[in-house]
């Protein structure tokens, strides 16, 4: 059984932008995971890189799309996106290389197209830190309180 749990961040001084949420598709199996994230990965040109994931995270889109079998509309201006875990590869690394995704995902729509940290610790890369500290965070709360790993 696909469990299903949403994160967000929080807002911080550094960031006016919006509090954003993540959907998180926690499945069974490796198998349950590869039948189902998105056309969108699975059509890429690069799909192969895909063979080996046990994780993804796909960006809202910015315009309808077409995912899992159903339309996703983008009137819901909160919603960063969806991340897909496998049960049996979750982890530290893994939910924080995913979650890094997310926080890119939300900098590119909320922050600025490009995402350049500059050269030293200064307040772009202290958002992104924030961001990724708080989907980490909220996820591996979630993940623990209900006993899904």
């Amino acid at each position: 059984m696909t469990e299903i749990i949403h994160v967000s961040t929080t807002r911080h001084e550094e960031w006016e932008g919006p509090k954003r949420y993540i959907r998180v598709y926690i499945y069974d199996t490796l198998d349950e995971f590869r039948l189902n994230y998105s056309p969108w990965w699975r059509d890429r040109d690069n799909r192969n890189d895909m063979l080996g994931a046990v994780g993804c995270f796909e960006p809202a889109p910015d315009k309808e799309r077409h995912i899992n079998g159903q339309w996703i509309k983008t009137h819901d201006r909160h919603w960063a996106g969806v991340m897909r875990l496998t049960k049996g590869w979750i982890d530290v690394q893994s939910v924080t290389h995913e979650c890094v995704h997310a926080a890119a995902a939300i900098w590119r729509r909320d922050v600025a197209p490009k995402l350049y940290l500059g050269e030293d610790c200064g307040p772009n890369e202290e958002m992104l830190a924030y961001m990724v500290g708080d989907l980490s965070y909220g996820l591996y709360s979630k993940l623990y309180s209900e006993e899904l790993v």
